[in-house]
Parts: structure tokens; sequence; C-alpha cells
């Protein structure tokens, strides 16, 4: 940031919001410090103040229970923004790769038919073939835990991705989603030479599961 910059209001604002998210982010300062920057940077509440708090998630402190009750905190401190912290914890889990906690907060601030919609409408932003699918682990988790097949069509995608962890969490997604439509996609996948053992195991443990597994063939052996 230029000295002009900090001339103008909104160049003072930036800056004093850069500051406090490096205090809340620094591992080694001191415990009140961090606290009072996450306190000061939800007043401002504005969408680069609220992802100076999700930066927070990213940043792990020597003293775990310390590091703990901090992260609560920040979860707290989103959370009770609502409305105005919703555009930052949608761009956050986007575009980070520890995207857990970010996600706890928006099944905080949000419920029912709409957090299925807001999940789906994150995997359907990022992707199967993102650079980092993976930040895209919890938010199947979540949708998994719904038992809504609206979220079908937007995890099936998932299949392909060549992240063995996303992978395996769109296998579960589907699995607890129970919809003939996830059917033939994971039979597909389940008689595909490359698919590797443990992925190959879950997608029969799936496919049992339902009655899905293929009639009049044998399961593929894995040695």
């Amino acid at each position: 940031m230029g000295i002009k910059d900090l001339l103008t209001a909104e160049g003072r604002r930036r800056s004093k919001i850069d500051s406090l998210t490096r205090r809340l982010c620094n591992r080694y300062g001191p415990t009140e410090e961090r606290w009072s920057a996450a306190d000061e940077l939800a007043e401002i509440a504005t969408d680069d103040a609220v992802y100076g708090l999700l930066r927070r998630f990213l940043a792990v402190s020597d003293k775990i229970q310390e590091d703990r009750e901090e992260k609560r905190h920040v979860q707290d401190l989103i959370v009770g923004l609502r409305d105005k912290a919703l555009p930052s914890v949608r761009a956050f889990i986007r575009r980070e790769a520890d995207a857990v906690l970010a996600v706890e907060c928006l099944k905080r601030m949000v419920a029912g038919d709409a957090l299925v919609d807001e999940l789906i409408v994150l995997l359907r932003q990022v992707g199967p073939f993102a650079t980092r699918p993976d930040q895209m682990t919890p938010v199947l988790d979540s949708l998994a835990q719904t038992h809504d097949a609206r979220a079908v069509d937007a995890v099936l995608p998932f299949l392909q991705c060549r992240d063995d962890t996303v992978l395996l969490a769109a296998i579960e997604c589907l699995d607890k989603l129970g919809d003939e439509r996830a059917r033939e996609p994971l039979v597909e996948l389940s008689e595909h030479e490359d698919t590797v053992p443990r992925i190959h195991d879950r997608l029969l443990q799936a496919l049992d599961a339902h009655g899905w597994a293929p009639k009049g063939k044998d399961k593929k052996k894995r040695k």
C-alpha cells in the first residue's frame, strides 16, 4: 500500500484491517493481542475484515488448547455477524485449502434447505478439477449429513476427481444420500481398471448397501 493510499479514509481502513489480521494470525504474539484483534475486526465487520477473521483458521498456535479456544471465539464472532459475514465465509471456502472451520460457521449461520442450497452452489463453483479440490471435502461431508437427494447432481462430478480423499468423500456422500441416480456412476467407477483398492472397496460397500451391485457379473477381484 502506497503513501497516497494511506491518506484516504479507505486506505487507512484497509491498513488497519491488514494490521489487525497480522496480529490475529501471529502465533508468537500474546494471546490478549489476538483476542482483541479478533474483536476489533468483528466490530469493523466489512467483507475484508471478516476474511481477516477467517484467516485465523489457517494459523496454528503451539499451545493446542489456547489455539482451540481462540478459534472457537473467532467462530462465535463470525456466526454472530450473520448475513454480514456470509459473503466472506463463502469466498473463504472456495479459495482456501483448509475450510473445515469455515464450513462449521456456515452450518451455524444457515439451516435446512437453505444450507443445502449453499453447499450445492459451493460444489458447483469449485468443481472437481480445481487446483485444490480437497477444500470441498468438508462440504461433501456436510451434504452427506443432510440426506437431501437434491445434492446428488452436484456431487456426481466429484467421482472424476483425482484426489483420493475427495473421491472417498464423494462416494461416502452418495452412499448416505442413497439416490438411484448414483448407481450407474458408482458401478462404472468400480469396474474401472485404474480404481485403486481402497476406493474400489468403498465403492463395493456402497453398492452392496443399496443392492446396486451389478447382477450377472463377478465383482472385480483385487490382489
